[in-house]
Parts: structure tokens; sequence; C-alpha cells
């Protein structure tokens, strides 16, 4: 097993993070990088809080503001497409998710609902 080192780079909110990182080289295998594996972040890896934070800009803005955005609020700045990147595909997941849960309801059904003070009729899921 041989040692190299490598440069890893990620983003947060606190700005660009660089380490340099030792390597180890398995012949057959892939390289093992221990560093990147117990930090749980790869190269060129967007940190959840700043994902977050992206999401929330573009809910509020078009994907070209949202790197002003970030600099002015955060005085960080992204590469200019990684905003659009991220926010499409959160809107991507969230899409899969609703569909998942759209097909797993039921249709409506009619019944008595006692409140307290008298019945009343309404319509409600059954799960």
């Amino acid at each position: 097993m041989r040692k190299h080192v490598k440069k890893l780079q990620w983003h947060t909110s606190y700005g660009k993070i660089e380490v340099i990182e030792q390597t180890l080289y398995r012949p057959n295998r892939r390289t093992l990088r221990p560093f990147s594996l117990s930090a749980g972040v790869t190269h060129h890896y967007y940190s959840f809080p700043l994902q977050r934070i992206l999401v929330d800009f573009g809910a509020e803005e078009v994907f070209n503001r949202v790197h002003d955005k970030l600099k002015e609020h955060y005085g960080i700045s992204l590469p200019k497409s990684a905003p659009r990147t991220i926010i499409l595909r959160h809107a991507v997941q969230i899409e899969t998710i609703q569909e998942d849960q759209r097909g797993h309801l039921e249709a409506p059904s009619e019944s008595a609902c006692d409140f307290g003070n008298g019945w009343q009729y309404g319509t409600h899921r059954q799960n």
C-alpha cells in the first residue's frame, strides 16, 4: 500500500474549505481516503446547511440572483452554476416524494364526525 496526498475541497456556509489529505493507494482497488470517509465529505461537496440556504434563496429569487444574495448575506461565492444545480436537484427530490405520497393516498370518504357539540358531516381521509 502506497501513500499519496491529494487536495480535498468542499463548500460550507462559512466558505470554501481546503485540506491536504493523505490517501492510500491499494493495487487493484479504489484509492482509500480515510479523512474523506470519516468527515463524510467528497471533493467539491456542498454542506447540507449551505444547500438549505441555497434552496431558501432559490424559493425567493431567480437563479441568477441567488449567487448575489449569497455573497451579500454570507460573504461567500460559489461557481455560478452551483445554486441552480443544487436547487433543481432538491426540486426533483421533492417532486419524487410528492408522487410517492400521492400514490399511497386513498380517495376521501364521507362520514359523520362527532366534535363534542353535535354531529357534523365532513370529508376525511382514511389511512
